[in-house]
This record gives C-alpha cells, structure tokens and sequence, in this order.
C-alpha cells in the first residue's frame, strides 16, 4: 500500500491525515477513469476495501467500504502527527470547545479561570444562574468558581457589557419534603 492509497483509506473513514478521529463514515465513491479508482481496486485486491457496483444513487459509480483489515492498515501506517507548540495546542483547545467566544476573549477567560484555580485550589466548579436587565435576553445557567466569573462568562456568552446584568445568583438543589 503506499501513501496515496493509506489517504483514501482515511479519507473513506474520516479520519485526518494521521488517522486520528472518530471513523464516522465507511464509503468511497469513484467511477472508471477517474484518479482514484485504480487504487481503489488495487486495495480491493489487497483485501483492504471491498466494492459494489454503483446505482443511481452513487451517479453509477463504484462504491468502496474499508474492511476490518483496512482499517488495522490505518493504524498501523498512519504517521505520528506532527510536535505542535504550546500556543498551537491553546487554539487547538479553543477550536475544541467550541464556544461562543472569539479566541482573545476565551484566553482571557482561561487566564480568569486559571488564576481562580490557582488561588482556590480546593475549590470546584459551581451553578449560577445569570439574570439580564433586559427581559429579551433568557437568564443563563453555568459554572463558574465564584459569581463574578459567572457574571463575566454570561457577558461574555451573550455579548453584553457585565453592567447589563441584573444578578448573579447560585443554584441550590432543593431539598425533598
């Protein structure tokens, strides 16, 4: 198998270039004549993907699966990906948490975060709910370690400046009976 044929193993699974994330898809398309189908048949014969004959819904197109054997090829062959600095893992730990915050305003938000672990090591996470001086705006439910982190996350997550906040208040089960 060589490097073309191990990217249209990963691309048939959705994983990246190094084999990593989660297989969410079994299938590739392609057609005689086309670049690809060539290495895909040279993978079926090497027991790696299997074919059926295409239908109308593939446009009469081939259509490639990964077998259990392709898929240990991926991870066996798969390169490591390569060292990435601090500053790419911080935007990459952004991209992940996918949040409503621009990346300046997420570092700012870590930093709060961190500081407030740093000073309160013991202490975790608690529920706020946030309530907003206009009545459009639905109160917000999140974590935070203490209320003026709540209050500077919600103005954050709903754009707002902090003075638009009403009150920040903490979240206490209720007890039954």
């Amino acid at each position: 198998m060589d490097a073309k044929q191990l990217l249209i193993l990963q691309h048939s699974l959705g994983l990246d270039q190094y084999g990593r994330g989660e297989p969410y898809r079994n299938h590739f398309v392609t057609g005689e004549g086309s670049k690809d189908h060539a290495d895909c048949m040279a993978l079926v014969d090497l027991g790696l993907m299997t074919v059926r004959s295409g239908s109308a819904l593939s446009g009469g197109d081939d259509i490639f699966r990964v077998t259990n054997a392709g898929r240990a090829a991926v991870a066996a062959n798969s390169p490591e990906p390569p060292k990435i600095t601090r500053s790419q893992q911080r935007y990459l730990d952004y991209l992940e948490a996918d949040c409503c915050m621009s990346f300046g305003e997420w570092l700012k938000w870590k930093t709060r975060v961190a500081a407030a672990q740093g000073r309160h090591a013991m202490s975790k996470l608690l529920p706020f709910r946030v309530h907003f001086e206009d009545p459009e705006i639905a109160p917000l439910d999140l974590e935070a370690s203490d209320a003026e982190s709540a209050r500077q996350l919600a103005a954050t997550h709903r754009g707002v400046p902090a003075g638009a906040i009403h009150k920040v208040k903490i979240i206490r089960e209720k007890a039954n009976g």
